[in-house]
């Protein structure tokens, strides 16, 4: 279900926007399991490495006995572009981001690190230490929820690592193939150029010996994307809103429960209270664009001065009465969004 729900909608250019279930979860457990285990004999970190095994040990009672992590609880999948642009890094980087499957264990500074699986065009990480915010629009929870592939990597230092181990994985390649491979490689290219150059792999030679190397440089200017619609927007653009205000809102249901194939209520009763469950259970603020700001009926200038007080601290803002939504609404609103739930 997680590759026809998000992998293979994504890369066939389908949908930006996915509705994911406790599967995705699972599925995501299992792999940085997987990726810890193997790993474990190349840290040289001792903390790292105690760390390590904790992790595995909570993910291994995820798997088998569905006890969610308490600690090491962040998991992140990370949708890889088709096309880095005109320019790029190295010569290897389209290859290594859309093609070349790895896993590791990264060490950053800070005591950051992190567990990472990079498959051909998706990257699945979880955090094992540290708390610097690294990524936004990213983060899988173990209920139901929804994830955009418009997503930021807010650590450069992540950026910067993931560009140096694909320029060393290139140069290890170069270095151990011998010169007899080599002469064989380019021979069987050469015998067959037009039908390899019509693959994504000569998609992908291409646009690497194509493109213009320049030094990486982050980018640092501060972008976000909608919580509704995952539309791509810029300061100082968009309103922020609290999960009370969210509920409240039958067209956002409405909108919501379309995108996530769940409009029949006979079908997908369960379904849509999973859902809901998952929503409502989130005390981070909401951020909702111009367009979609028009699906609820709230105070517009106080929206938008909360977004203001978001976009100064890069984020790192919640309005007053964004925790628990029971505490700022009457049992009335409380049925209305019960209503809404089980008849839109």
């Amino acid at each position: 279900m997680v590759s026809e729900n998000i992998f293979q909608p994504y890369l066939s250019n389908q949908k930006t926007t996915f509705v994911y279930d406790r599967e995705l979860g699972k599925f995501i457990g299992s792999v940085l399991w997987r990726t810890a285990t193997v790993s474990l004999d190349e840290i040289e970190d001792p903390v790292i490495q105690h760390k390590i095994i904790a992790a595995c040990s909570e993910w291994k009672d995820y798997l088998l006995s569905n006890i969610r992590p308490k600690i090491f609880d962040e998991f992140h999948l990370l949708f890889v572009a088709d096309e880095w642009g005109d320019a790029q890094p190295h010569s290897f980087v389209s290859q290594y981001f859309t093609r070349v499957v790895d896993c590791h264990v990264i060490e950053l500074k800070d005591n950051e690190a992190w567990v990472c699986l990079k498959f051909a065009r998706f990257l699945v990480v979880g955090r094992i230490s540290g708390n610097v915010p690294t990524f936004r629009y990213s983060q899988v929870y173990c209920e139901p929820g929804m994830i955009s592939a418009i997503q930021y990597i807010d650590d450069p230092k992540f950026s910067k690592y993931l560009i140096d181990r694909s320029a060393a994985i290139y140069e290890y390649v170069i270095e151990n193939t011998s010169v007899g491979q080599s002469d064989i490689i380019q021979k069987h290219f050469e015998q067959n150029a037009e039908k390899i150059m019509a693959t994504d792999l000569g998609k992908r030679i291409k646009q690497d010996y194509s493109a213009e190397i320049v030094t990486f440089v982050p980018d640092l200017s501060f972008k976000y994307a909608c919580d509704c619609c995952a539309r791509q927007i810029a300061e100082p653009e968009g309103y922020i809103l609290r999960t009370s205000e969210i509920l409240l809102s039958a067209q956002y249901w409405k909108q919501y429960f379309r995108l996530a194939n769940l409009d029949d209520i006979g079908k997908h009763a369960s379904g849509r209270v999973d859902h809901f469950k998952a929503i409502a259970g989130q005390d981070s603020p909401w951020v909702v664009c111009e367009v979609c700001i028009d699906l609820f009926d709230i105070d517009k200038n106080l929206a938008k001065e909360f977004m203001s007080e978001w976009i100064m601290n890069k984020s790192k803002y919640s309005p007053p009465k964004s925790e628990n939504f029971r505490d700022h609404l009457t049992e009335a609103e409380l049925k209305f969004i019960a209503k809404n739930i089980t008849t839109s």
